[in-house]
């Protein structure tokens, strides 16, 4: 557990953000509820991942 907001990294924080952000943009924002478009998420957002992250 963080003592102060002195520990939190910042500038990770953004970069996971700007990361999670880039994914969904590509792969679709899908709303937690909407069983149709879940089927396939997480293939959709992998796919992105490995093409787009693979030498970073």
């Amino acid at each position: 557990m963080l003592k102060n907001r002195a520990d939190i990294d910042l500038l990770r924080v953004i970069r996971m953000l700007s990361i999670h952000d880039l994914v969904e943009i590509e792969a679709g924002d899908t709303f937690l509820f909407d069983e149709e478009a879940m089927v396939g998420k997480f293939e959709r957002e992998k796919n992105f991942s490995t093409e787009n992250f693979r030498n970073s």
